[in-house]
């Protein structure tokens, strides 16, 4: 049953793709930056990270590993620019148990 739901949520017309359609358009309207607002990584930017992470991560029964990158580029493209931040992966060092 869940993993109908999740599948119906990752659909071309699901909900879930309707909110990150949402925020790729929000990253294109922000111009060639690569963050959601301004020039530089903001706790926006942040927060769209990890959540791609989940939902990439493979322990959400019926969302497929690469949902978000196969069909949010602009997405994948923050999530990158975040995971090369030196600051984050400063970060990811100090706590290499969450970032696997």
């Amino acid at each position: 049953e869940k993993i109908t739901a999740r599948a119906a949520l990752v659909a071309a017309d699901g909900r879930l793709t309707m909110h990150l359609q949402g925020l790729e358009s929000i990253l294109a309207e922000n111009g060639s930056s690569g963050s959601v607002v301004g020039d530089s990584i903001t706790v926006a930017d942040l927060a769209i990270w990890r959540l791609c992470g989940w939902l990439s991560s493979g322990v959400i029964d019926g969302i497929p590993k690469d949902y978000v990158e196969g069909s949010f580029p602009g997405l994948t493209a923050l999530c990158a620019k975040v995971d090369h931040h030196p600051k984050v992966q400063e970060w990811q060092a100090m706590h290499p148990d969450s970032y696997k």
